[in-house]
């Protein structure tokens, strides 16, 4: 992106709130492939508080960029479900509303464009549920953007 590689990753149990498990989204810069590698310096998507209490999984994060050049930021995760939302042109932080794209239960999200349609992958199961979990992939097609809403 600009000429730099850009890094997105995990992280759990950050200093941005008191409680555990409060996952987040960061990002880290680098000239080359092999880095070295610098931090964004802060969440690019912050832990995000679960309806029930506690904070949702905002993992498995994967950025998409559209053909009019916009770039997106998907993550998911079985408690909590797929979101997008729109980044900066530098792709370090967020602009706009975080769009709801998937329920409970599917994260791992990945999209392409191809041939005139956006593909949504993304894997579900019982998650958690040792040797019987048997995760799956899923795929969803469609015509227009799933983060329109998010670039209001």
């Amino acid at each position: 992106m600009n000429g730099k590689y850009v890094l997105y990753f995990t992280v759990h149990n950050t200093t941005t709130t008191p409680d555990n498990w409060d996952y987040a989204i960061g990002a880290a810069t680098a000239p080359t492939p092999a880095g070295p590698w610098t931090d964004s310096g802060a969440p690019v998507v912050a832990p995000r508080p679960a309806a029930g209490g506690g904070f949702e999984w905002t993992i498995d994060p994967a950025e998409f960029t559209d053909t009019d050049g916009t770039r997106y930021l998907y993550w998911g995760s079985y408690n909590g479900g797929i979101h997008a939302v729109r980044l900066t042109a530098d792709g370090l932080r967020t602009v706009g509303a975080v769009t709801n794209v998937a329920r409970d239960r599917f994260e791992g999200p990945y999209v392409v464009k191809h041939g005139g349609y956006y593909y949504l992958f993304g894997s579900s199961s019982n998650c958690c549920a040792g040797p019987t979990t048997g995760y799956a992939v899923f795929a969803g097609r469609s015509a227009h953007s799933w983060t329109a809403s998010a670039t209001t």
